[in-house]
């Protein structure tokens, strides 16, 4: 989907080409398209709000696990 490319674009835009071609990486962008609903077929602030939403949930994620 396109909202799955825009995040993989933005956050992973550092991995090296030669690991973007592994199946880890394959794995990620399933386990991304599955966290995401409907990214086919949003308009404009829908996709941006799934996209601030995941955004959210990562800083989230990794502000509690640093944290503890």
């Amino acid at each position: 989907s396109d909202l799955t490319s825009q995040l993989l674009t933005d956050h992973y835009k550092n991995v090296p080409r030669r690991l973007i071609e592994t199946q880890t990486f394959n794995r990620i962008k399933v386990s991304l398209q599955q966290q995401l609903s409907g990214g086919d077929v949003l308009n404009a602030e829908a996709f941006a709000n799934q996209y601030e939403l995941w955004d959210w949930r990562e800083r989230q994620a990794k502000y509690i696990i640093n944290s503890v």
